[in-house]
């Protein structure tokens, strides 16, 4: 990554902007938007339900898809994992996992890998590289 840093907050980043200011605005309006899938239970089998993921980028057709969890390294559910895995396998598609308290990142997976340890500094750099790379694909 460049040397270049953003006036705002001091990342570091080359091809790209920082997005240092793209957080949640209004979280009230966020937590009232959020569905009860409850009710679909039972639709998809017995002991088949929806999972989530914490945040997805598409990029020229490609996706960065985060999954967060607490602090302590243990996996997601068997039925989450399976799917993040599914996608891991997607050519498009670049799974990460990452541990720690909210906006503390201790620990990160890029499925298939191994989890490693994970600062703030890292997860932007990895997200700037993601970026990056998807960019120079044409």
């Amino acid at each position: 990554m460049g040397n270049v840093l953003c006036p705002s907050c001091g990342h570091r980043f080359a091809a790209v902007k920082c997005q240092c200011k793209g957080y949640i605005v209004n979280a009230e309006a966020w937590k009232l938007g959020r569905w009860d899938m409850r009710p679909l239970f039972g639709s998809f089998g017995d002991n088949c339900r929806i999972t989530d993921v914490d945040g997805v980028i598409e990029r020229r057709g490609r996706f960065l898809v985060f999954e967060t969890k607490p602090p302590g390294g243990q996996p997601p559910p068997v039925g989450q994992m399976r799917a993040l895995q599914a996608l891991a396998r997607l050519p498009q598609f670049t799974v990460a996992i990452v541990w720690g308290q909210p906006d503390e990142p201790e620990m990160m997976q890029v499925l298939p890998g191994l989890p490693r340890p994970c600062t703030s500094k890292d997860l932007w750099e990895f997200a700037a590289q993601w970026w990056c790379l998807v960019n120079e694909d044409r």
